[in-house]
């Protein structure tokens, strides 16, 4: 840009009557930063004094005025042309644009102006008889039809706005920004397959660098280190690329949910932000990049600052005058911090904002110079309710050094969506198992599909009780990412339960124990045969949740005891007892749907030990316990077991929360 002005600064100084190097240089100072506008007005003054009734120039001036802030001169200048020429494509197009962003700037502002705010409609209504007669004249203006769909995309009418798009890809069936505003629009209806085609067409017709945008997340997971002019630098961290793995709220289904509302975000931001005749991408802009990282802002508003500045008069001979304007910035609120994008009192300049994070707690604060403490804004929403559901994960040693997990889930009754017929009640559940490691691959990846019937004497299909699901995997020790995962097909309702994992290493050197199953009941499945894993029924109880002197089933298993004699036997004593927790443990429990991963804090008092000797075969021993606790006090407890090798000497000891209740729950 500096380069350009410096060669039409040199054409003009060799020809001082080269009309058309004043108007570039104009054009070229329009897109500098706002103190150059006072020079883009005086190239343009003096390009119509030696050419005065070239439409082009006028055209510039109105940019100008508007750049300024002075649309009633914009306008001036725009309807002298019209009032000669009525069907003036390029006038009627810029008197509607300004209209259109008129109208969001007196909808949006907050000072005391509220006769503005009744003439908003009227800018609205006028920007739709100027696009609607730009159409009369021009059927296939592009930029105009966007402008007009864009309208009622706004006011909620998502039927209308896909007629427009049709009607483009009617004539131009290759027209990418048609199919991707068509996803965009699908994908606020909830159609997301439908939504999908489009997005994916759109795709196959964009550009490397256009398609980059869309499947990079970059602009929603990097940095964004903000300079003292207030421009913005992405600064991208290395697990950015695993950021489409992270976010993708339910694996269950075939597409990545969080990835079409970013799809739908930089469509939005296009739609929104873009400067056609300029070549601007709205995700190239400052509002655009906020857009799409956070989404639709939950409030904005617009303010004005009053300063001096100076004001041409549009007359044959422009007089100066100074004069009381306006500076203004819009602020777009996200809960707990705004966003203010500055764009001096030259408001209308293509992509001349600048920003500012300003936590809503902290008002006072300077800009941050770093947008890091916010996370993007992403919910969840499927076709029905989301809910959580408590999980249970349960860990035994496996085979060849690995760990078996084992999973316990409970689904409300009432999240289920029952149908019935005179028999009975019946659904299909969908549940699924995944687990990522550190590096975001997934290791294990168990879907099923149940079909639950019930006689209608048996449920209550309005009752927060648990229908109770399990599943098993063996993998590697070591620290994951689990996802459990249940999806209703005829109701839509999804639940899903997310928490970090730690997988036990179990060893052959010295005494180990599994982690503690607790369950509502276990039964062996043949009773003439041993305890072992496999042979007992479980119906878990993720919860871990029971009533006041309600007995409940312990499943556990200890490894690495010392042998005796020849005949394998083996002697442990058992211990366990019950610590009282603090109270505020059980608010964590209520809101930690996997209950391992609670940190119990217990309080000091008297414990009660029960204590009893154990004899086996072998050097692994299978139990189960029914502990008949006598707890009449409600509250969060620690149950602890404890393991003692009477030959050795060796012990082991692992705990868990219980849960005790006076009614139901």
């Amino acid at each position: 840009m500096d380069e350009a002005i410096e060669a039409f600064k040199k054409a003009i100084y060799k020809d001082r009557k080269f009309a058309e190097a004043y108007h570039q240089l104009a054009l070229c100072y329009l897109e500098k930063p706002n103190s150059n506008l006072e020079r883009a007005m005086d190239a343009i003054i003096n390009a119509r004094r030696l050419d005065w009734d070239n439409k082009e120039y006028i055209y510039t001036l109105a940019d100008i005025y508007f750049a300024k802030n002075f649309s009633f001169d914009g306008k001036f200048w725009l309807n002298k042309i019209l009032k000669e020429d009525p069907n003036d494509l390029p006038a009627l197009k810029r008197l509607a644009d300004y209209n259109l962003k008129e109208y969001h700037i007196y909808k949006y502002r907050t000072d005391k102006i509220n006769r503005l705010f009744h003439q908003a409609d009227s800018l609205l209504a006028r920007s739709n008889r100027l696009y609607d007669r730009i159409l009369e004249l021009d059927p296939n203006d592009r930029e105009t039809i966007y402008n007009k769909a864009l309208i009622y995309f706004d006011a909620g009418d998502i039927d209308t706005f896909i007629e427009y798009l049709e009607n483009i890809l009617f004539k131009n069936d290759y027209d990418k920004d048609a199919y991707l505003y068509l996803g965009l629009a699908y994908t606020e209806k909830g159609e997301h397959e439908t939504a999908s085609y489009y997005y994916e067409k759109a795709l196959s017709l964009m550009s490397s660098e256009e398609r980059a945008v869309f499947e990079n997340p970059v602009q929603i997971d990097a940095l964004v280190d903000v300079d003292y002019w207030g421009n913005f630098t992405l600064l991208p961290d290395p697990d950015t690329l695993r950021f489409w793995d992270k976010k993708d709220p339910f694996y269950l289904t075939d597409i990545n949910e969080r990835r079409f509302v970013h799809y739908g975000r930089v469509a939005e931001a296009n739609l929104r932000f873009s400067v056609p005749r300029k070549g601007i991408a709205g995700w190239q802009t400052a509002r655009g990049l906020i857009w799409i990282k956070y989404g639709k802002p939950q409030g904005i508003i617009l303010n004005f600052i009053p300063f001096t500045g100076v004001w041409e008069m549009p007359t044959e001979r422009p007089i100066r005058v100074e004069l009381q304007v306006e500076e203004w910035f819009l602020r777009w609120m996200y809960g707990y911090f705004y966003v203010n994008f500055w764009a001096g009192h030259y408001s209308v300049r293509a992509n001349n904002f600048v920003f500012e994070i300003i936590p809503e707690t902290h008002p006072g604060e300077y800009i941050e110079k770093q947008i890091e403490r916010h996370p993007e804004f992403y919910e969840y929403n499927p076709p029905g309710v989301l809910f959580n559901f408590p999980v249970d994960v349960v860990n035994f040693r496996g085979k060849d050094d690995k760990t078996k997990v084992e999973i316990f889930f409970g689904v409300p009754i009432n999240k289920v969506g029952w149908e019935s017929d005179e028999y009975g009640y019946y659904s299909e559940l969908q549940h699924g198992i995944f687990v990522h490691d550190n590096e975001w691959n997934r290791v294990v990846e168990n879907i099923n599909t149940i079909f639950p019937e019930f006689d209608k004497t048996e449920i209550d299909t309005t009752s927060s009780k648990l229908l109770i699901g399990s599943d098993r995997f063996e993998i590697e020790p070591g620290r994951y990412s689990l996802s459990v995962e249940v999806s209703v097909y005829n109701s839509g309702n999804a639940g899903v339960t997310r928490d970090s994992l730690f997988v036990e290493k179990f060893g052959y050197d010295s005494i180990q124990m599994s982690d503690i199953l607790i369950a509502s009941l276990i039964t062996l499945t043949d009773e003439e045969k041993p305890p072992s894993r496999d042979n007992i029924t479980i119906i878990g109880e993720p919860r871990h949740a029971f009533l006041k002197n309600e007995p409940f089933y312990i499943y556990y298993e200890v490894y690495n005891l010392f042998i005796i004699n020849e005949q394998l036997e083996n002697k442990y004593k058992v211990e366990y007892g019950f610590r009282r927790v603090e109270p505020e443990v059980i608010k964590q429990i209520e809101t930690k749907n996997l209950i391992r991963n609670v940190p119990l804090k217990t309080l000091q008092a008297d414990e009660v030990w029960v204590s009893s000797e154990m004899r086996g075969i072998g050097n692994t021993d299978f139990n189960i316990l029914k502990i008949d606790h006598r707890i009449s006090d409600p509250g969060v407890y620690e149950f602890v077991l404890m393991i003692t090798d009477m030959n050795s000497g060796m012990t082991a000891t692992k705990s868990t929360p219980i849960i005790i209740y006076y009614g139901m729950f």
